[in-house]
């Protein structure tokens, strides 16, 4: 039968607010101290054992004799079976309204960087995938049709509604391009008549005929990278019979050619909702709502149209973020993951586990974290201004839960509102009914 420790016995203490103070704190179990504001709480826990126990330690090992601020003993008259003490202090929160679950605990960064380096792009508006290749990839993908097969590299412009296709035409001359496709047609440049031009709807330049072939692979490399320059990161190649010709596109940026849509580089900055940033939602700016009501652009997601059409196995960054912690941790386990991946992974489970570990598996990496509503209204006497600590019950937890969802918890103190799934108590707070 394993010993029980002998208790940590305090006899008169005195720091601060504690008049002449005798305890018995038992070893080995959580103890929680409680009591109004200036009652003495960090008192006795910070001011008194972790100091003594710190003194304690450091003039075990000889560092004793340097007596400094932090070595001076508290005024207590004894403490017994101190044991060497840890302490997390007590710091000031500076969580703002665009605070989450995921933010506090470091966790949305990482889901970024996981869906920015092995996610997919996909357009906003047609759903496609847009996977942006290589110069190499394209290479090797046109090597590897028979030899023999006459391809047409062309570089595709975009014509703008009024375009000067005469004066694009020039610019395609002198940069010593000799044919173009204009709506399908090849043409030689100056063999292009007026009325062609003023009609025009799609316009390529012929960037090179070519044959493949082993003995065609340098050529075939250098024109593709013209053809890449040229087309601004989108090559087409042409292959096939007269009348059944096959086109082959090949972009090498993130870049719809169904819808003809620009999207910006796929990295971490485009997943975050950073105010006036690429991944805000430019109708709220990052905030998830306007006016009170969640954002009808983002759906209180808070990012674009374009970050929010970002996949990562089949799912959006709202879809993961609106998970329960202990499903996204059971969705989290894929098989066979890439080394990028399971970097990645592994550093989510770890914080998400520390998460589980607390009981806070309902919770959602995307739900807000912001002031109770005595702190709003304590910070300058009228609600909805700049947020401070509350005395009376610090911070509380609320989740973005529609209004016919919401049910009201109160702590103990009678001054603080959580709103939370029905059935969810307050993690932080003793709660009972209203």
């Amino acid at each position: 039968m394993t010993p029980v420790a002998a208790p940590v016995a305090i006899r008169g203490a005195r720091e601060h607010n504690l008049a002449a103070v005798d305890l018995d704190l038992p070893r080995g179990q959580l103890i929680v101290l409680c009591g109004v504001s200036g009652s003495g709480k960090s008192s006795l826990a910070f001011d008194t054992l972790f100091v003594e126990g710190q003194r304690r330690y450091l003039e075990a090992l000889g560092a004793g004799r340097q007596r400094g601020p932090g070595l001076v003993p508290p005024r207590v008259d004894r403490i017994d079976g101190l044991p060497p003490t840890l302490a997390l202090p007590q710091r000031a929160s500076a969580f703002g309204p665009r605070s989450t679950v995921g933010t506090v605990t470091e966790a949305a960064p990482v889901l970024r960087v996981l869906f920015a380096r092995a996610g997919t792009q996909h357009c906003p508006r047609c759903g496609a995938a847009i996977a942006p290749v290589t110069h190499d990839e394209i290479v090797a993908r046109l090597a590897a049709l028979p030899d023999g097969t006459r391809l047409t590299l062309e570089a595709p412009l975009r014509l703008e509604p009024g375009a000067d296709v005469a004066g694009i035409l020039e610019e395609v001359q002198r940069a010593g391009f000799g044919r173009v496709r204009l709506d399908g047609e090849v043409l030689r440049v100056e063999d292009v008549t007026p009325r062609q031009r003023d009609g025009a709807e799609r316009l390529s330049i012929v960037v090179d005929r070519i044959r493949t072939g082993p003995d065609r692979s340098g050529r075939l490399d250098d024109s593709v990278r013209l053809a890449v320059r040229a087309g601004r990161g989108v090559v087409a190649a042409v292959h096939g019979a007269s009348g059944e010709e096959e086109v082959l596109t090949f972009v090498a940026r993130p870049y719809c050619p169904v819808d003809d849509l620009t999207l910006p580089p796929l990295e971490p900055a485009l997943l975050a909702p950073t105010p006036s940033g690429p991944g805000a939602c430019p109708r709220c700016d990052g905030l998830g709502a306007v006016e009170g009501a969640p954002c009808p652009d983002c759906g209180g997601s808070r990012l674009s149209e374009v970050a929010r059409a970002v996949r990562w196995r089949g799912r959006t960054l709202p879809e993961v973020d609106g998970m329960p912690v202990e499903a996204l941790r059971a969705a989290l386990a894929v098989p066979d993951p890439t080394p990028v991946e399971a970097a990645a992974l592994q550093d989510l489970g770890r914080r998400l586990d520390r998460l589980l570990a607390l009981q806070l598996g309902s919770s959602r990496s995307a739900a807000a974290w912001t002031p109770c509503r005595a702190a709003r209204s304590s910070a300058s006497g009228s609600p909805g201004r700049s947020p401070r600590r509350c005395r009376a019950c610090w911070w509380c937890w609320t989740s973005p839960w529609p209004a016919s969802r919401r049910t009201s918890w109160r702590s103990w103190w009678g001054c603080c509102a959580i709103w939370s799934p029905p059935g969810t108590p307050c993690w932080r707070w003793s709660t009972r009914r209203p």
